[in-house]
């Protein structure tokens, strides 16, 4: 009985997120199983009172099978809904989180990062989860293609 009442708490595997770096910039990484038409980011951390969401980010300029957010510089197709990506210090850790549309019937997952590791990794290195593995772009790109239904 408990399983399925906590089963019913956890979203549908949607894709997955990750942070990506170039050397300048911290950079989200989002796959989908299905194209989404809009999607949600949301960076923050857990703090002594719980979670505090640092900053919110949206797009509806979705194509292809994935899409990247620039966390700290310019990002043409996506809107700051809440926050400031100034805030985002260095040394903190962070959580980000993605999901298609409002969120009910699916989630991209969580990647725990700092802005400055995320920045160290090539284009070709992908962090993703909590606390995290790299690897390469192309394995995160297909690793879990068959989780989706």
């Amino acid at each position: 009985m408990m399983l399925g009442t906590l089963a019913g708490c956890v979203n549908g595997f949607s894709g997955e997120i990750g942070v990506s770096g170039d050397g300048k910039t911290a950079t989200g990484v989002i796959w989908w199983c299905d194209r989404p038409d809009v999607i949600h980011v949301d960076i923050g951390r857990y703090e002594s009172k719980g979670w505090r969401s640092m900053v919110t980010f949206s797009s509806t300029a979705i194509s292809g099978e994935m899409a990247e957010l620039p966390i700290v510089r310019d990002r043409p197709g996506w809107k700051v809904d809440s926050g400031d990506p100034k805030a985002l210090e260095g040394g903190n850790t962070y959580v980000i989180s993605a999901w298609p549309g409002d969120g009910k019937n699916g989630s991209f997952g969580q990647t725990e990062f700092t802005v400055p590791q995320a920045m160290n990794l090539n284009r070709d290195q992908v962090k993703f989860g909590i606390p995290g593995s790299v690897i390469s772009r192309t394995k995160f790109l297909t690793w879990h293609r068959s989780y989706c239904s």
